[in-house]
């Protein structure tokens, strides 16, 4: 069985009066309930699986689709299984083996949709944060009651789950993040950066625009919160690296599509290094054009944040961040800005040494 045949077995039984169009789409009206369609608005790409409503802006992956159609899980699983192997073979699926810096990217196996129900809780902290509970569900994220750790279920861009990252809400446990994966097991610190560096948070939800030619930007940013804070504030093209450096993976993943990138990772000294880095990856990649989104100088990040005094700091407005990703710079520019800051960071290091010494002297 295909991905082809799943879907035109759902058409035939969800999609009254489909079409298949020349480009290998199936159009029809919406199915889902809150949508009342009375013209066809509704996409679902034959090859892919992926699908996207013009009308009520709802997209993402097979497997998502089916569960909006409150699929039993079980149909949901064997979906993933078939996209999964009819994928492998296929020029978009291809196992990227080039080597990554020191290591080689490893590709997670697909873990079951009911290993979510283990953490159906919902994350109080962020919700005083200043995240809805809504968007939380969306993104499926959930709390581990016996690891006292909130969970952010990471997919691929098929949207097949391939691992659960999740951040400790207690100071004193280390490591602060870890990854679960299909064992139910923490994966070992050697090779959380290995996996997690080959996949990018959200790609499944903006990927089926992407494929069907929708959109033509879209902004990365380094951690999960800040993905979820874009999105919650209106801004849909979003993805995550969940690392400081754009891999080699997540590369070939944006290179797919002719797009503008818009690169804003975390604003202190690991993501301003591995801005530069990546903005060397992605400039030799032909068919990506990008621009940089400086956060300003009191903020690290988008997100909503809890400083050491256990006070929450607000996170950015939706105002303040459509200013962000109006004012970018160019790779140059931004290149410039950061040699300038750091010699300034250099010289009042400098001066300061030297006056520390002056009263030493004068003691």
């Amino acid at each position: 069985m295909s991905i082809e045949d799943l879907v035109y077995g759902f058409s035939e039984s969800n999609l009254d009066g489909y079409k298949v169009t020349s480009s290998g789409n199936v159009i029809s009206r919406c199915p889902f309930p809150w949508h009342d369609d009375n013209t066809p608005s509704f996409t679902l790409n034959i090859h892919e699986g992926v699908f996207n409503c013009y009308g009520c802006h709802t997209a993402g992956p097979f497997q998502y689709l089916l569960k909006l159609m409150n699929s039993p899980t079980s149909v949901i699983n064997r979906a993933a299984k078939i996209i999964s192997e009819d994928t492998q073979d296929k020029d978009i699926k291809k196992r990227i083996r080039r080597k990554n810096e020191r290591y080689e990217l490893i590709e997670a196996p697909v873990i079951p949709e009911s290993y979510l129900g283990l953490y159906d809780f919902c994350p109080t902290n962020l919700i005083e944060m200043g995240f809805k509970k809504e968007v939380l569900q969306r993104f499926e994220v959930g709390f581990d009651n016996k690891g006292y750790r909130i969970t952010y279920p990471v997919r691929d861009h098929q949207g097949n789950l391939r691992i659960v990252y999740a951040k400790t809400i207690l100071p004193n446990i280390v490591p602060q993040l870890v990854m679960y994966d299909h064992l139910y097991d923490i994966v070992e610190a050697s090779k959380d950066k290995i996996i997690k560096g080959g996949y990018l948070y959200n790609l499944h939800r903006v990927y089926p625009k992407l494929l069907l030619g929708d959109l033509k930007e879209i902004v990365v940013v380094e951690g999960q919160k800040d993905c979820i804070w874009l999105w919650q504030k209106g801004v849909h093209n979003v993805v995550a690296t969940l690392t400081s450096v754009i891999t080699n993976r997540q590369l070939e993943l944006l290179g797919m599509f002719d797009l503008k990138v818009i690169l804003a990772l975390d604003n202190d000294e690991a993501g301003q290094e591995g801005t530069l880095r990546s903005l060397g990856r992605l400039l030799k990649r032909a068919g990506i054009r990008v621009e940089i989104a400086s956060y300003p100088e009191h903020r690290k990040d988008a997100a909503p944040e809890i400083d050491a005094q256990g006070e929450v700091k607000a996170g950015m407005t939706r105002t303040d961040i459509e200013t962000l990703l109006k004012q970018t710079v160019t790779p140059l520019v931004y290149k410039t800005q950061t040699k300038r800051k750091k010699r300034n960071q250099l010289n009042e290091q400098v001066q300061n040494q030297g006056t520390k010494e002056s009263k030493r002297f004068w003691r």
